[in-house]
């Protein structure tokens, strides 16, 4: 994936052997250069639609699903990644439902 192929390598012992083995540092994050952030006459405004993912939106806005992961970079509010992504209706309800117990509040040992 060319989106690590910048990002430094560092030794790991990944087996617990002893021996160390080169890879990605994926703990590294990418950040625009600040006073470029600023210059909104570079963005182009889009509006998420329902369901849709962040490589459906790339092939959209790009012509290819391979540039999702700069909304990810450039989007502060979309640093933790996937996590925070707008949900479709469907995963939202869904989410309410569970996390809601279907509208009940919870028992608590006040209320038995």
């Amino acid at each position: 994936m060319n989106y690590f192929k910048f990002f430094p390598k560092v030794g790991y012992d990944i087996n617990r052997t002893g021996t160390q083995q080169e890879v990605v540092d994926i703990y590294r994050q990418v950040r625009p250069i600040g006073d470029r952030l600023d210059e909104i006459y570079r963005y182009t405004t889009y509006t998420v639609q329902d369901g849709e993912r962040p490589d459906i939106v790339s092939q959209r806005l790009y012509g290819t699903p391979k540039y999702y992961w700069t909304f990810f970079v450039v989007n502060n509010f979309l640093h933790d990644g996937y996590k925070v992504w707008p949900m479709s209706t469907r995963m939202l309800e869904d989410y309410i439902e569970k996390e809601f117990n279907g509208g009940q509040l919870p028992l608590t040992q006040y209320q038995m």
